[in-house]
């Protein structure tokens, strides 16, 4: 299935986690082994020189010509079993006679559960560009196919959809675009009259295509910030038609055809609606070059409204007057629309009616004193942001959305095994039976060794909105239930959208001195669960655990004739196996790997000292050269400018900013230095 999706169109990768490498795994009798005097590099050698294909070239007989081929590749199992390992005069022994090879799996490096039960799962990276929608309706197509194939026993389905929140967003967008359009047809049809309003409502939809189609041919496709910009641009894309068309209605009342009053206003009225649309796209231009990430997120939000806006100003000078010269006629305008035209134009003091004398009357008092009106608005704005630095609720870089999945990171200290850490996962979906607002819970338990210390996550896929409670709600229940669990540091973070992803603060700590950055990281742990507002803090200190070392004495090992090569490929026999190569089973397209390792009941900690290798001087205990030391494991490391760091992150309680907890943490940092470490705040 997954080389099946990997050629769709749209796809970059798909990579299978939760699956085992099928291997040939040969479990050796160590004493039988060590009776003949073999070890894992002769067993390697053996292997390497039996299994291949050996082309010998061609042969001319004068009457014809032959490829001569010497083939030794092994096909079965069987093959593998009677491989020749060691002849002692007439006596041959085969792999058969001190060992047992079966087709089995690797060891787990990676489990996967999908709401408790053990799965596989494809997850599939989208091409850059490529379009999430198509691309993902390819691929459940493709697993709904290739699921009909499957045993009854097994089942295939997708466990997230990541073009399923975006078609819902896009839809939400597309309707929000469309009413918006109804919405200003209406207000211009009412002012205006039918006729002028059907008129500017035409530069709607003819402004959008227009724009839509520049961006097409310089490559933008539609995405949200392109449909939020349409939102923004209907409301200002038929300001210079609806000029056009009311100095035509006026010169039309006054008894002129609709071609010469059409003609008259789009020479007149051309530079005022000019000016008037340069004015603003002039306003979004600096937008284009916003630096950063956000910057890179928010590019074609002003792209969208300089191409519709461009548009709207063609529309109005060119296609709107060509079409009212065609439509125009002897309208009627609105009485009050009329009024107004007749009284101002001609300098008599009438007083309209409606709600036009009100206007009148606010223009008039502004006309009368202008200092007062630019004074008063002077005040009001310093007045705005002073009201705002006192009484407003704060500044946050990005609303907050309901989430649709969310995702809980699982740590645990210790050297543990994967089925041990599978069951500490387990722990933690069992803590949220009763919750009913998934579609499922998907889990990934790693494997291998985590200075961090996590052992694996669990991703909620939460129900559209409709269906469950709210997305707060539900992921407060989730911090409860996972903060009561014993033994398990499991720390909750939900999607956020938007430009920056993570934790909503994230301090850097940097320095040379690693001993002074865990420290500066502890007390800012610390520092976090007193002062209130932080929620699910957590670092990339290392946590305790150890790695064992076979510390090898290179002169007395030499003494003995042995190296570090042959001390490794021998403790491999103990650990993960020793592989000797690859073979092609005949009931497979791919190649399988082939393992030497001891029974199972001989891969432990103490069998490490009892390893014996073949040497010049028959079989010796490593035990003899070989010294066996636990030390601490080994911590990941992280550098930025050459410089070691760690990290600090934390999200915070709903109903608070986070610029208020970073002004927090910084006067908490004014009054507690951290020596020798410097602090960079990231995140949000």
């Amino acid at each position: 299935m997954r080389d099946d999706i990997k050629t769709l169109p749209g796809v970059f990768e798909a990579n299978i986690t939760g699956i085992r490498e099928e291997v040939a795994e040969i479990v050796i009798d160590p004493t039988r082994v060590e009776s003949y005097g073999l070890n894992g590099n002769d067993l390697a050698q053996t292997f390497a020189q039996a299994n291949r294909l050996v082309a010998a070239g061609k042969l001319d007989t004068g009457r014809g010509s032959f490829a001569i081929s010497v083939p030794g590749l092994f096909e079965r199992i069987d093959d593998i079993m009677l491989l020749p390992v060691k002849v002692d005069g007439n006596a041959v022994v085969t792999l058969r006679d001190i060992a047992s090879v079966r087709r089995t799996f690797k060891d787990a490096s990676a489990l996967v559960t999908i709401d408790g039960k053990r799965a596989a799962a494809i997850e599939v990276i989208k091409q850059n560009g490529a379009n999430l929608i198509r691309t993902a309706d390819a691929i459940k197509a493709r697993v709904a196919r290739a699921a009909e194939a499957l045993p009854a026993a097994v089942t295939a389905s997708v466990v997230w959809d990541g073009a399923r929140p975006v078609r819902a967003q896009f839809f939400t967008l597309q309707n929000n675009v469309i009413l918006a359009v109804f919405l200003v047809m209406a207000i211009v049809v009412g002012a205006l009259g039918v006729r002028s309003g059907l008129l500017v409502g035409v530069a709607i939809p003819g402004s959008f295509l227009s724009g839509i189609l520049v961006m097409f041919a310089i490559g933008v496709t539609i995405c949200f910030p392109v449909m939020f910009g349409l939102i923004i641009a209907v409301g200002m894309l038929v300001d210079g038609a609806i000029v056009v068309a009311e100095y035509a209605d006026r010169k039309i009342s006054e008894g002129l055809s609709s071609r010469k009053t059409y003609t008259l206003a789009a020479q007149r009225m051309a530079w005022p609606i000019i000016s008037s649309s340069a004015t603003t796209i002039a306003a979004f231009v600096p937008l284009l070059f916003w630096p950063g990430l956000p910057g890179q997120m928010f590019f074609y939000l002003p792209l969208t409204l300089i191409c519709v806006l461009t548009s709207s100003l063609l529309m109005a000078l060119v296609f709107v007057p060509t079409l009212g010269a065609l439509i125009g006629g002897k309208g009627q305008v609105a009485p009050e629309h009329a009024q107004l035209a007749s009284g101002l134009g001609s300098g008599r003091n009438e007083i309209p009616v409606g709600y036009v004398r009100y206007y009148v009357q606010l223009l008039t008092f502004a006309l009368k004193h202008p200092v007062k009106v630019i004074c008063g608005t002077v005040l009001l704005l310093f007045f705005s942001v002073a009201l705002f630095m006192v009484a407003g609720k704060g500044i946050s870089f990005m609303p907050k959305q309901d989430p649709r999945q969310a995702l809980i990171a699982v740590q645990a200290p210790g050297n543990l095994a994967i089925e041990e850490r599978a069951a500490l996962v387990a722990e933690v979906e069992r803590s949220l039976a009763g919750i009913e607002d998934f579609d499922n819970i998907y889990s990934r338990i790693k494997g291998g060794t985590s200075s961090t210390g996590k052992i694996g996550e669990v991703v909620l896929h939460l129900k559209e909105w409709e269906d469950r409670r709210p997305g707060d709600v539900v992921l407060a229940d989730v911090t409860e239930r996972i903060a009561r669990l014993p033994g398990v540091d499991a720390t909750l973070q939900e999607q956020r959208m938007g430009a920056v992803q993570g934790k909503v603060i994230e301090l850097e700590l940097s320095s040379e001195n690693v001993a002074a950055i865990e420290i500066a990281a502890g007390r800012l742990v610390e520092a976090m669960a007193e002062l209130d507002g932080f929620v699910n803090v957590d670092d990339t200190r290392a946590v305790p655990g150890i790695e064992w070392r076979l510390v090898v004495d290179r002169p007395q090992a030499a003494r003995f004739g042995a190296d570090v090569a042959s001390v490794g490929n021998a403790v491999r026999l103990v650990t993960n196996g020793l592989k000797l190569g690859t073979y092609r089973p005949d009931d497979s397209e791919d190649e399988s790997g082939v393992i030497v390792r001891y029974p199972e009941d001989m891969r432990k900690i103490q069998q490490l000292d009892r390893i014996q290798i073949q040497t010049n001087n028959g079989m010796v205990p490593i035990s003899n050269f070989v010294a066996r030391e636990p030390v601490p494991q080994a911590a990941e490391i992280s550098r930025v400018d050459r410089r070691r760091i760690m990290t600090v992150a934390s999200d915070v309680a709903p109903g608070i900013l986070a610029s208020e907890q970073v002004a927090r943490l910084k006067a908490w940092l004014s009054e507690n230095e951290l020596k020798d470490v410097s602090v960079r705040f990231r995140g949000e």
